[in-house]
């Protein structure tokens, strides 16, 4: 389970992590590691703790390499690169970073495959009056324009499966190779109203987090 409070664009490696606790059936759980994403070896479990922010699966063809990764608004825009035009980290994105791991393993882009879950889709306004991100906001929202991301003008309100889907589109990934489910961390609820999911943009939810497991069968 690697921390992605820092929303750095970084993936880890088994190497990279440290024992947090050994279980009873031999199960062991790694953490104290900070990044975004991570690969996950054939018999593993990926987790991630998350409120609103999307957690994305990626594999390839033959189903051989899986990675999984925290896709936060600040691990796929380099905060420091929209408003001043200067990378302050190796990959702007962290779905750039997973293409390129993913490249460097052998696989070609026109060969992945990408899964976009429990994430907000509705509700995650960006308006440039904003008194203290006014000047972000403006410049976040001309970055998502280039993906089609701003889904209404009028209240900002931007869909981070749209920039995901762009990033990768733009790096090569087919369009048709990527998926989202119907989860929205923001709006969903249950047949009484109830909210179903954690999120960060609700003041009664943003303490929560919602967990996320991948399993790469053996």
């Amino acid at each position: 389970m690697p921390i992605p409070t820092r929303a750095n664009a970084q993936l880890a490696f088994p190497s990279t992590f440290e024992i947090e606790t050994t279980g009873s059936d031999d199960v062991t759980i790694l953490g104290k590691c900070f990044a975004d994403g991570a690969i996950v070896p054939r018999g593993e479990i990926f987790g991630i703790t998350s409120a609103d922010c999307p957690t994305v699966i990626a594999w390839d063809r033959q189903r051989t390499h899986l990675w999984c990764f925290h896709a936060a608004r600040d691990s796929l825009f380099d905060r420091k690169y929209i408003l001043e035009g200067t990378k302050s980290r190796e990959h702007c994105s962290v779905v750039a970073a997973t293409v390129d791991a993913m490249q460097q393993q052998g696989v070609r882009s026109s060969d992945m495959y990408l899964h976009v879950c429990c994430g907000i889709r509705t509700g995650f306004l960006h308006p440039p009056s904003h008194v203290l991100y006014g000047t972000y906001n403006t410049a976040l929202l001309e970055a998502c324009e280039a993906y089609g991301a701003i889904t209404d003008y009028a209240t900002s309100e931007i869909d981070l499966f749209l920039v995901i889907r762009g990033q990768a589109v733009e790096l090569g990934v087919p369009a048709s190779n990527i998926s989202v489910d119907c989860i929205d961390t923001f709006r969903d609820t249950d047949g009484k109203g109830h909210f179903l999911w954690a999120s960060s943009r609700c003041e009664k939810r943003k303490h929560l987090r919602n967990l996320v497991l991948v399993y790469h069968r053996s």
